[in-house]
């Protein structure tokens, strides 16, 4: 029987603490008694899918608070028999991590890209984590992995990346505040070469709008909007699903709150160098325009390259 893995809590706690980072075979097993069956069909067919040599990209949107998290978790851990949230999980990931993360993961594991989200506060952060995860898929087929992204919104997702890779979407939209069980559904994607949006979003509007059009959003019940969703083209099933088990839950908030950490001290260094390069960049133009220096002379002064003086110089030149 596999033992269940733990990382230790960083040193610099005074308290120290074991943080647990998968779930064990056997509790596991008794989980799946409790779990939706619609859940669990899902979650066969996936590792099914993965097994008749495909890979999988699911996108998982919700409101705030919605058990996004929760729910691409119990994913990991039902689709992958090795799922760890360390090593499976990115969370608030840089492009330039991805990939050695997702190519660390053997075939058929699951890889959860965490919160997405944050390319809706940083620009162009988003579309680079989507390029990398497509251009991943395009080059890594045969390694038959899936992948989940958090994202607020499905179309905070580039237009191209969610009409052409992502294969499964799952809107999370309710979760009980007491139990902390979460209500979600799921869509699949409409193959056919004509449709102009494989999704039919204004098919879907229009529908709504012709149910609701009496009613105020205020009053609209997560059994009506179940019931409607259940009528649109892309609908696949709907599913309940649990809180996860306390120490993981905890687990993962610790993991996730280290990543924040972790990010702003990233930022920090980043502005420092940035303003550090912009020193010498103003340097190596009063060098060159207020003392008439060449650049084989800055370049022995500041202790560079004649290549890279003359970079900054007109990269410089670029900026002004």
């Amino acid at each position: 029987m596999e033992q269940e893995q733990t990382i230790e809590q960083p040193v610099e706690q005074q308290k120290e603490r074991v943080w647990v980072t998968r779930m064990p075979p056997e509790e596991l097993i008794k989980w799946k008694s409790k779990l939706d069956p619609n859940f669990l069909e899902f979650i066969q067919i996936i590792r099914d899918r993965l097994r008749n040599d495909w890979d999988l990209v699911v996108g998982v949107t919700g409101r705030c608070g919605t058990g996004k998290s929760n729910l691409t978790k119990w994913m990991g851990f039902l689709i992958d028999d090795k799922f760890d949230l360390v090593e499976n999980v990115a969370y608030l990931p840089y492009p330039e991590e991805i990939k050695p993360k997702f190519k660390k993961l053997e075939r058929y594991q699951m890889f959860d890209v965490d919160e997405c989200s944050k390319g809706v506060h940083k620009h162009g952060w988003q579309n680079k984590v989507q390029q990398e995860v497509a251009q991943m898929y395009d080059t890594e087929r045969f390694e038959n992995k899936c992948t989940t992204m958090i994202m607020p919104r499905f179309k905070n997702f580039a237009e191209n990346f969610r009409n052409y890779r992502i294969d499964i979407w799952i809107n999370v939209i309710y979760r009980s505040k007491k139990k902390g069980k979460g209500i979600a559904i799921a869509y699949v994607i409409d193959t056919d070469k004509d449709i102009e949006d494989p999704w039919h979003m204004k098919e879907n509007i229009k529908l709504k709008m012709k149910k609701l059009k009496n009613s105020k959003v205020a009053e609209k019940t997560t059994k009506q909007t179940l019931e409607i969703e259940r009528r649109t083209k892309n609908y696949l099933f709907d599913f309940e699903f649990p809180p996860l088990p306390k120490n993981l839950e905890k687990s993962y908030k610790h993991f996730k709150k280290l990543s924040r950490i972790q990010d702003k001290h990233k930022e920090k260094t980043k502005r420092k160098i940035l303003k550090f390069d912009k020193t010498v960049q103003n340097m190596v133009v009063c060098m060159i325009e207020k003392k008439n220096m060449t650049q084989t002379e800055i370049a022995k002064e500041i202790g560079i390259s004649n290549q890279e003086v003359s970079k900054i110089y007109s990269n410089a030149r670029e900026n002004n």
